[in-house]
């Protein structure tokens, strides 16, 4: 249960980065965290790209979305607008939530720093970072540069921070959700299933998440063309991405299109894990797949790739399997099932209910 001392009068304001046009892992996390803190701390987002589509799921009573320009060509009008906002608006934040894969843009930490807000916390949400060997050094670069000036290290698993902090000792923050919402629905299952025009007795491999690079959402369009035992199941991916276009046309010229499906984003996702018979998650790299913990909630059993941290492993049914074992990843995917799905008692620490207090506590004080 929340508690709070705070009245609606005193209630503390968090900045928070991060917020993205993407409905993705570290997007939900943000929306699931604000949301259990609704009504006990307020948060202003800010955000670099067009006003995310999704920002209506953010709104509280106070809530606010402030739109900066990009970086990339406009560095310089971002960066003076950045300044401009914490010039405005510092004195009002007890915290800055800074969320990120990897901090390529640390102004708004210096800035925080510069302004003397109290908080100033860094969460990192990746294992690793795909970018091109000069991007990688600027980000190192700058990740050393603002770690003296931070108050608390967080991250969603051991992988990210080992990562991230390099040997600063971190604080590890489980990517929690509130499990109810994911619970199993065999009804919803079948209503998708007719959307989708799926059989009613064939398998479904699922996805969620961005259709990107990291995801590797290839392998498994591979797999149904190239393995004997997959040869009538069907995948759907849920999410959307610059690789969509490539995905779909990879589908295409091994001619399983018509067993591959493509779904926008959706607030309504429960309603896929309760479809799926499997979801495989054969990412390059991650920090702690919010998706993973969503399935597990469902029941749903998952096939993993062996870089996918064990921490987000809260049953008996999940699989990590390397990605060149092509034999076993086909193998499981046709073959697990959620007969068996028990959930361990690490999964308590992953519901939201047992986090909320918290992240109130945290940003209130």
């Amino acid at each position: 249960m929340k508690t709070s001392d705070q009245n609606t009068t005193s209630k503390k304001r968090v900045l928070v980065w991060g917020l993205s046009n993407n409905r993705a892992g570290t997007e939900n996390v943000i929306r699931n965290v604000t949301k259990a803190c609704e009504g006990y701390v307020d948060f202003d987002f800010l955000t670099t790209s067009e006003v995310p589509n999704h920002f209506d799921l953010f709104k509280g009573t106070n809530n606010r979305l402030f739109v900066l320009p990009p970086v990339g060509n406009l560095a310089k009008e971002h960066n003076q607008a950045l300044a401009n906002h914490f010039a405005m608006h510092a004195k009002e934040y007890s915290a800055l939530w800074f969320n990120c894969g990897d901090p390529r843009n640390v102004e708004a930490l210096r800035l925080a720093y510069k302004h003397g807000i109290p908080r100033r916390i860094l969460h990192a949400h990746n294992s690793n970072f795909i970018g091109k060997p000069h991007e990688k050094v600027l980000a190192a670069l700058r990740r050393r540069s603002i770690l003296s000036k931070l108050t608390d290290l967080w991250a969603c698993s051991d992988l990210a921070g080992i990562y991230m902090f390099k040997g600063r000792p971190f604080e590890k923050i489980p990517n929690a959700i509130p499990f109810e919402k994911f619970a199993f629905c065999p009804e919803e299952g079948k209503r998708i299933r007719r959307e989708l025009n799926i059989p009613i007795e064939t398998r479904v491999i699922g996805s969620v998440g961005r259709l990107e690079e990291v995801k590797n959402n290839q392998f498994i369009i591979k797999l149904l063309a190239e393995q004997p035992s997959l040869k009538n199941v069907h995948y759907v991916m849920v999410g959307e991405g610059t690789l969509e276009r490539d995905l779909k046309t990879l589908a295409n010229k091994l001619e399983v299109s018509s067993r591959v499906h493509f779904v926008q984003s959706t607030t309504s996702v429960a309603s896929y894990y309760s479809l799926f018979d499997v979801l495989a998650l054969p990412s390059f790299f991650e920090g702690l797949p919010l998706v993973l913990i969503e399935a597990q909630a469902n029941g749903l059993p998952a096939i993993i790739s062996d870089v996918v941290s064990e921490e987000a492993i809260l049953s008996n049914s999940i699989i990590r399997l390397p990605l060149s074992n092509v034999r076993s990843w086909s193998e499981q995917l046709e073959r697990i099932n959620r007969s068996d799905f028990r959930l361990n008692e690490e999964a308590r620490l992953f519901d939201l209910e047992n986090q909320s207090q918290f992240f109130i506590d945290t940003f209130s004080n």
